[in-house]
């Protein structure tokens, strides 16, 4: 006849096993600084696209971080270490056998400036470049952080309305409240509101060649939030005029 085991055997084989883990583990904690000694990493791999990074800072940062072998490296925290390098987006660290490691990166691509001293990417992500490093060209924006990829965006399709008319968003703000200005080429300032604003700049667009007709003055401010039409004033300092649609055509008056 089989004996079955009884809950007390079973317990006494959990207890042997656990035991042999155990002095398992403690085995090969002892020989840590052994098996660091004979699998050092000597060989650094740097891959990426580089073009305000450099492989050469990638690999000085890293190195100080290699002592504990290719067994004790935490390549957690190396990764977590070359992403706080400036410019650097996205890391990705491994290791190869038997004494190299692997990085990849990837830089921001700056689309615009993000207030004074911080930049945003195509992605909207905002991010601190060097120190006193300034790109020129590049349009601002400005409002709250974690608006930026509604910001990227919108600008991008403010950019599409302007096609054909010679002139560029520069600046771009949205309020705490959703409210959106722009100041376009030359200083042209433009309130866009919170309502369809993609819509109120179709509006300007096809006024423009109407509002370029008189040569002797330049448009200095464009309030769009008009329900029909939308207000304007002169660089020079003329009474402000009211557009408003009518019959297909533009009329002006005071407000």
């Amino acid at each position: 006849m089989m004996t079955v085991p009884g809950p007390q055997k079973h317990l006494t084989l959990v207890v042997a096993v656990l035991f042999v883990v155990l002095l398992a583990a403690g085995a090969l904690s002892s020989q840590r600084p052994l098996l660091d000694q004979h699998w050092p990493l000597k060989w650094i791999e740097v891959q990426g696209e580089f073009e305000r990074v450099s492989a050469e800072q990638v690999r000085a940062t890293t190195s100080p971080l290699l002592t504990a072998g290719f067994f004790g490296v935490d390549l957690s925290h190396v990764r977590l270490t070359i992403e706080a390098l400036p410019w650097v987006r996205v890391a990705a660290v491994r290791k190869r056998w038997p004494d190299r490691i692997q990085i990849r990166i990837i830089e921001h691509e700056p689309t615009a400036r993000w207030g004074k001293d911080q930049l945003v990417s195509e992605l909207g992500e905002v991010f601190i470049a060097q120190s006193g490093v300034r790109i020129e060209g590049l349009p601002v924006l400005n409002g709250p952080v974690d608006a930026a990829p509604e910001m990227i965006e919108f600008y991008a399709q403010l950019q599409d309305r302007l096609l054909g008319t010679g002139l560029d968003v520069r600046e771009l703000y949205l309020s705490n409240r959703g409210a959106w200005r722009a100041r376009l080429t030359g200083g042209l300032e433009i309130e866009l509101g919170r309502h369809q604003p993609l819509q109120r700049m179709s509006r300007l667009v096809a006024a423009l060649d109407v509002l370029k007709l008189d040569p002797g003055r330049k448009l200095a401010r464009v309030d769009l939030r008009y329900t029909n039409g939308f207000a304007i004033a002169w660089q020079t300092l003329e009474p402000t005029a009211v557009l408003a649609a009518n019959n297909g055509g533009l009329i002006s008056g005071n407000p």
